[in-house]
Protein backbone atom coordinates (compact mmCIF):
# COMPACT_ATOMS: atom_id res chain seq x y z
CA UNK A 1 0.00 0.00 0.00
CA UNK A 2 2.60 2.32 0.68
CA UNK A 3 4.53 1.30 -2.13
CA UNK A 4 1.33 2.08 -4.22
CA UNK A 5 1.34 5.69 -2.12
CA UNK A 6 4.65 6.49 -3.57
CA UNK A 7 4.12 5.98 -7.18
CA UNK A 8 0.95 8.03 -7.10
CA UNK A 9 2.36 10.69 -5.56
CA UNK A 10 6.02 10.56 -7.53
CA UNK A 11 3.05 10.51 -10.70
CA UNK A 12 1.72 13.46 -9.14
CA UNK A 13 4.48 15.45 -8.90
CA UNK A 14 5.87 15.00 -12.15
CA UNK A 15 2.57 16.18 -14.04
CA UNK A 16 2.74 18.96 -15.95
CA UNK A 17 0.26 21.85 -15.59
CA UNK A 18 -2.17 22.45 -17.83
CA UNK A 19 -1.13 25.66 -20.09
CA UNK A 20 -3.18 28.96 -19.78
CA UNK A 21 -5.92 28.92 -22.56
CA UNK A 22 -4.74 30.91 -25.57
CA UNK A 23 -5.54 34.88 -25.13
CA UNK A 24 -8.83 35.41 -27.33
CA UNK A 25 -10.46 38.62 -28.39
CA UNK A 26 -13.04 36.75 -30.69
CA UNK A 27 -15.23 33.97 -31.22
CA UNK A 28 -13.29 30.76 -32.15
CA UNK A 29 -15.20 28.90 -34.13
CA UNK A 30 -12.63 25.89 -35.00
CA UNK A 31 -12.02 25.14 -31.57
CA UNK A 32 -15.27 26.89 -29.49
CA UNK A 33 -13.71 27.04 -25.27
CA UNK A 34 -16.74 28.83 -24.06
CA UNK A 35 -21.07 28.12 -24.04
CA UNK A 36 -20.77 31.60 -25.50
CA UNK A 37 -18.37 31.08 -28.43
CA UNK A 38 -20.66 28.40 -29.25
CA UNK A 39 -23.70 30.39 -29.18
CA UNK A 40 -21.67 33.03 -31.29
CA UNK A 41 -20.44 30.21 -33.82
CA UNK A 42 -24.00 28.74 -34.02
CA UNK A 43 -26.05 32.09 -34.42
CA UNK A 44 -25.89 33.61 -38.07
CA UNK A 45 -26.25 37.11 -36.28
CA UNK A 46 -23.89 36.69 -33.64
CA UNK A 47 -21.52 35.13 -35.47
CA UNK A 48 -21.67 38.13 -38.58
CA UNK A 49 -21.05 41.07 -35.35
CA UNK A 50 -18.29 38.77 -34.35
CA UNK A 51 -16.89 38.92 -37.72
CA UNK A 52 -17.27 42.28 -38.00
CA UNK A 53 -15.54 42.83 -34.43
CA UNK A 54 -12.35 41.08 -36.05
CA UNK A 55 -12.28 43.27 -38.75
CA UNK A 56 -12.48 46.34 -36.59
CA UNK A 57 -9.74 45.37 -34.52
CA UNK A 58 -7.69 43.66 -37.59
CA UNK A 59 -7.95 47.21 -39.19
CA UNK A 60 -6.88 49.03 -35.87
CA UNK A 61 -3.72 46.60 -35.42
CA UNK A 62 -4.71 45.21 -32.40
CA UNK A 63 -5.67 46.27 -28.85
CA UNK A 64 -1.98 48.18 -27.53
CA UNK A 65 -3.14 51.39 -28.91
CA UNK A 66 -6.45 51.06 -27.13
CA UNK A 67 -7.32 54.54 -24.66
CA UNK A 68 -7.00 54.55 -21.31
CA UNK A 69 -10.51 54.45 -20.22
CA UNK A 70 -11.38 51.91 -23.02
CA UNK A 71 -11.94 48.34 -21.68
CA UNK A 72 -9.11 46.54 -23.37
CA UNK A 73 -10.16 43.82 -25.73
CA UNK A 74 -9.10 40.76 -23.95
CA UNK A 75 -10.68 41.95 -21.24
CA UNK A 76 -14.10 42.65 -22.75
CA UNK A 77 -14.06 39.59 -24.27
CA UNK A 78 -13.90 37.51 -20.70
CA UNK A 79 -16.49 40.07 -19.31
CA UNK A 80 -18.77 39.53 -22.20
CA UNK A 81 -17.96 35.81 -21.70
CA UNK A 82 -20.12 35.79 -18.56
CA UNK A 83 -22.83 36.80 -20.60
CA UNK A 84 -23.38 33.08 -20.15
CA UNK A 85 -24.58 33.29 -17.04
CA UNK A 86 -27.19 36.30 -17.76
CA UNK A 87 -30.99 35.05 -17.73
CA UNK A 88 -31.09 35.84 -21.48
CA UNK A 89 -27.45 34.81 -23.07
CA UNK A 90 -28.02 35.92 -26.50
CA UNK A 91 -29.88 39.44 -25.53
CA UNK A 92 -26.44 40.17 -23.10
CA UNK A 93 -23.99 39.11 -25.83
CA UNK A 94 -25.72 40.91 -28.53
CA UNK A 95 -25.82 44.29 -26.33
CA UNK A 96 -21.91 43.62 -25.53
CA UNK A 97 -20.79 42.98 -29.21
CA UNK A 98 -23.13 46.49 -30.20
CA UNK A 99 -21.37 48.33 -27.92
CA UNK A 100 -17.69 47.24 -28.22
CA UNK A 101 -18.53 47.73 -32.15
CA UNK A 102 -19.73 51.63 -31.06
CA UNK A 103 -16.77 52.00 -29.13
CA UNK A 104 -14.22 51.05 -31.77
CA UNK A 105 -16.28 52.93 -33.95
CA UNK A 106 -16.03 56.17 -32.11
CA UNK A 107 -11.95 56.13 -30.99
CA UNK A 108 -11.11 58.12 -34.43
CA UNK A 109 -13.69 60.69 -33.60
CA UNK A 110 -13.35 64.04 -32.39
CA UNK A 111 -16.48 65.58 -32.18
CA UNK A 112 -17.03 69.20 -31.10
CA UNK A 113 -16.97 69.59 -27.13
CA UNK A 114 -19.99 70.81 -25.75
CA UNK A 115 -18.36 70.80 -22.12
CA UNK A 116 -15.26 70.62 -20.24
CA UNK A 117 -14.30 67.88 -17.58
CA UNK A 118 -11.80 67.62 -14.68
CA UNK A 119 -10.06 64.44 -14.25
CA UNK A 120 -9.57 62.38 -11.51
CA UNK A 121 -5.81 62.76 -12.07
CA UNK A 122 -5.94 66.45 -12.20
CA UNK A 123 -5.77 67.26 -15.85
CA UNK A 124 -8.41 68.58 -18.00
CA UNK A 125 -10.79 66.99 -20.45
CA UNK A 126 -13.38 67.71 -23.45
CA UNK A 127 -17.08 66.03 -23.60
CA UNK A 128 -19.21 65.26 -26.19
CA UNK A 129 -22.40 63.32 -26.79
CA UNK A 130 -22.10 61.29 -30.21
CA UNK A 131 -24.91 58.67 -31.66
CA UNK A 132 -26.27 58.16 -27.95
CA UNK A 133 -22.67 57.75 -26.71
CA UNK A 134 -20.62 60.33 -24.16
CA UNK A 135 -17.39 60.82 -25.45
CA UNK A 136 -14.50 61.97 -23.10
CA UNK A 137 -11.21 63.40 -25.55
CA UNK A 138 -7.88 64.75 -24.33
CA UNK A 139 -5.34 66.45 -26.32
CA UNK A 140 -6.48 65.18 -29.84
CA UNK A 141 -7.59 62.17 -29.10
CA UNK A 142 -10.64 59.86 -27.52
CA UNK A 143 -9.54 58.58 -24.17
CA UNK A 144 -13.03 57.07 -23.18
CA UNK A 145 -16.45 56.36 -24.47
CA UNK A 146 -19.90 55.29 -22.61
CA UNK A 147 -22.93 53.71 -24.47
CA UNK A 148 -26.08 53.55 -23.19
CA UNK A 149 -26.98 50.81 -20.60
CA UNK A 150 -29.28 48.25 -21.68
CA UNK A 151 -29.32 46.20 -18.68
CA UNK A 152 -28.65 42.63 -20.44
CA UNK A 153 -24.83 43.73 -20.67
CA UNK A 154 -22.91 47.04 -18.69
CA UNK A 155 -21.13 49.34 -20.14
CA UNK A 156 -17.37 49.40 -19.35
CA UNK A 157 -17.77 53.32 -18.02
CA UNK A 158 -20.67 55.09 -17.21
CA UNK A 159 -21.64 58.40 -17.86
CA UNK A 160 -24.39 60.31 -15.83
CA UNK A 161 -25.75 63.95 -17.16
CA UNK A 162 -28.12 66.66 -15.00
CA UNK A 163 -28.58 69.33 -16.48
CA UNK A 164 -25.00 71.26 -17.17
CA UNK A 165 -23.17 68.77 -14.87
CA UNK A 166 -22.15 65.48 -15.89
CA UNK A 167 -19.86 62.46 -14.11
CA UNK A 168 -17.99 59.87 -15.66
CA UNK A 169 -17.35 56.21 -13.73
CA UNK A 170 -15.51 53.51 -14.23
CA UNK A 171 -17.19 49.86 -13.87
CA UNK A 172 -16.59 49.62 -10.35
CA UNK A 173 -18.24 52.73 -10.09
CA UNK A 174 -14.66 55.07 -9.21
CA UNK A 175 -15.46 58.56 -10.02
CA UNK A 176 -13.15 59.21 -13.51
CA UNK A 177 -14.00 62.95 -14.58
CA UNK A 178 -16.55 65.49 -13.43
CA UNK A 179 -17.54 67.64 -16.46
CA UNK A 180 -19.60 70.89 -16.91
CA UNK A 181 -21.31 71.82 -19.94
CA UNK A 182 -20.71 74.71 -21.56
CA UNK A 183 -23.82 77.54 -22.09
CA UNK A 184 -25.80 74.81 -23.60
CA UNK A 185 -29.67 74.12 -23.35
CA UNK A 186 -30.30 71.81 -20.26
CA UNK A 187 -31.05 68.33 -20.79
CA UNK A 188 -32.79 66.42 -17.87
Amino acid sequence: MIALLHIVVATAAQALPVPPPAIQWTADCARPTYATDMLVCGDPELRSMDQNLARMLENRGGDETLAPWIEGQADWFRRSRMCAFQADHRECLTAAYSERALVLSLLTSLPRPLGHCRLQDGGSSQVAEVQGAAILTSEGRTIGVETSDTGAWMPFLRYVRKGRRAVFRALDGKQLAVCRFDNQEEKQ
